[in-house]
């Protein structure tokens, strides 16, 4: 009886651990992995929590995958992450995480920052909100980029025209981003919002408007502000900003001895003004044609209004970024 009693005692025992054992969280598993991005592929360590199934990988491997600057401190066991513009913060064992120093939002990870083997791990989830697509599959993480797939072959490989009006609509967006941080601008009633394309190209382009001019160049599916200056608003802008005279520049404008296929818009009430010119390396420039619509009805017009100057061909079509 005594010998049953035990062995009973014994089962339950084993059958407690076993309960104990089951109510555990699963283990975060590391495997070696690659983070792939539109102009990357970088070897990884990936740690795979079993129960949440959330990711998570060195944040310095994600900087090399981005081309982000990264910058450690020991001290307050922080880190700060440079993307564009943007910085942000992590510290070790938080959730919490800041943008240019702010938590406006009240923006949170799903799981802390962890240290692990000297080395501090980020989820992967936090690259939504940087605008990539993020997918995981056996151990390839894969950052796409924002834009659909449409999108992103008609900026890549379409003609000129349908390039150059797709460009246009994203630079005005939510994915334009900066390397530097935006300059003040001052605009009028009457400043019209102009786009300079050098010949052949629709990947870059220079954005006026007001007395801001900026140069904007897609990286990986994101049109990036590379350079910025002020320039003066009136009819020597073009000559001021191509002659190399803006200030309170940030970057670096190339001298591109080409001509430019310029398109202007402008929106005032109800009406709208549309224009195509021609402008040169030193800024001289010819109307190529106009439009003046109220309420959605053409007014008057000159000329054509085109996005490709007379026999221009593409010079910058790609299959990938």
């Amino acid at each position: 009886m005594n010998k049953r009693k035990n062995a009973a005692a014994i089962f339950a025992v084993c059958l407690g651990l076993l309960a104990a054992d089951a109510c555990k969280p699963a283990a975060a598993s590391a495997q070696t992995g690659v983070i792939v991005t539109p102009t990357s592929r970088v070897t990884t360590q990936i740690q795979l929590d079993g129960k949440s199934g959330l990711t998570q990988i060195p944040l310095r491997d994600l900087a090399r995958a981005i081309g982000a600057e990264l910058t450690w401190q020991p001290q307050n066991g922080t880190a700060k992450l440079r993307k564009w513009s943007n910085v942000y913060t992590f510290t070790a064992g938080q959730r919490d995480y800041t943008i240019n120093g702010k938590n406006v939002y009240g923006q949170k990870l799903h799981e802390a920052v962890e240290m692990r083997d000297g080395r501090l791990y980020v989820e992967t989830a936090f690259l939504r909100n940087m605008s990539y697509a993020v997918e995981y599959e056996a151990g390839q993480i894969t950052l796409k980029s924002p834009l659909s797939a449409q999108t992103e072959k008609v900026l890549l490989t379409g003609n000129l025209t349908e390039a150059r009006r797709t460009a246009m609509t994203l630079a005005q967006g939510r994915l334009l981003r900066s390397e530097y941080p935006p300059l003040e601008e001052q605009a009028s009633e009457v400043s019209d919002l102009v786009f300079m394309f050098p010949e052949g190209e629709a990947l870059r382009c220079y954005m006026l408007f007001g007395n801001k001019a900026e140069l904007v160049e897609f990286k990986g599916g994101y049109p990036v502000v590379i350079a910025q200056g002020h320039i003066e608003e009136n009819e020597q802008s073009f000559r001021q900003l191509l002659g190399g005279r803006t200030s309170d520049t940030s970057g670096v404008f190339p001298a591109i001895e080409k001509p430019y296929l310029a398109y202007a818009s402008h929106i005032f009430g109800e009406g709208t003004s549309r224009s195509s010119l021609r402008v040169e390396p030193d800024g001289a420039y010819t109307s190529l044609g106009s439009e003046y619509l109220i309420g959605g009805e053409l007014s008057r017009s000159e000329g054509r209004i085109v996005y490709t100057l007379d026999g221009e061909k593409r010079t910058d079509s790609r299959t990938k970024w």
